[in-house]
């Protein structure tokens, strides 16, 4: 009889020990919150999805705003027409003039992307030229845009549009807003100080999302940008 009262003593112990240990994984389940799968680098690799299969856009490692930056320019790049491009990352995508600014914008199959028709140009002496794009494709892959989330303080964009030669700028900001709150951003306006401004999508899928650029995920990913300083023009000697 005593072995037996043992015996159950063990297992009611083990049970009792199974129950506490199963009780304490689902509490950090439900603390840790969905399980995504790591995030996607470079255009091309697939974006990760969630427990219910989903798929969810990059999030920026770091968000920084009005980042202080050495506004000399760096390296002499040109880019196609109608394009930008990031050498710090090896990432770039050609843009069509379309859409207005505070209306729906249907943007083209990535990695193509869109330069607001009704917004000044890259080479304008003030306001935003407002650029954006689709993270990733209908395979969810990433795209250049994409990869935006990657950006630092002070990496260089080179963009160009069908005007004028290919302009410096230099990243100070990049952060999320909601879908719903970008058109309370300053983004959108003609006159201010000079930027570039790129727009693609972050967070988990939502579906229809209501926001000018008809995109399906939680946030926009917004990078901002100030032209560098002119380089000093050559005076030809006689």
């Amino acid at each position: 009889m005593a072995r037996q009262s043992r015996v159950r003593g063990w297992i009611g112990l083990g049970l009792l020990l199974g129950l506490v240990t199963g009780a304490a994984f689902a509490a950090w389940l439900f603390l840790r919150g969905p399980m995504v799968a790591s995030q996607p680098k470079s255009p091309g690799d697939l974006l990760a999805v969630d427990e219910d299969g989903l798929r969810v856009a990059p999030n920026p490692a770091r968000q920084f705003r009005a980042a202080q930056c050495d506004r000399q320019p760096q390296a002499e790049i040109t880019v196609e027409p109608m394009s930008w491009s990031v050498p710090s990352l090896g990432v770039g995508a050609q843009v069509v003039w379309s859409g207005q600014r505070r209306v729906a914008v249907y943007l083209p199959d990535p990695p193509q992307g869109v330069l607001l028709s009704d917004g000044p140009g890259v080479y304008s002496a003030a306001g935003a030229a407002v650029m954006a794009g689709h993270v990733d494709d209908a395979q969810g892959r990433l795209t250049p845009w994409g990869a935006l989330h990657r950006l630092e303080p002070c990496n260089r964009i080179y963009a160009r549009d069908s005007h004028g030669g290919t302009r410096e700028f230099v990243v100070t900001d990049l952060y999320t807003v909601g879908q719903r709150d970008i058109l309370k951003e300053d983004i959108y306006r003609i006159l201010g100080p000079k930027e570039l401004v790129l727009v693609t999508c972050s967070g988990p899928t939502v579906g229809e999302a209501g926001s000018p650029f008809a995109f399906r995920y939680e946030h926009n990913l917004i990078v901002r940008a100030a032209p560098v300083d002119e380089r000093p023009r050559t005076v030809a000697r006689e």
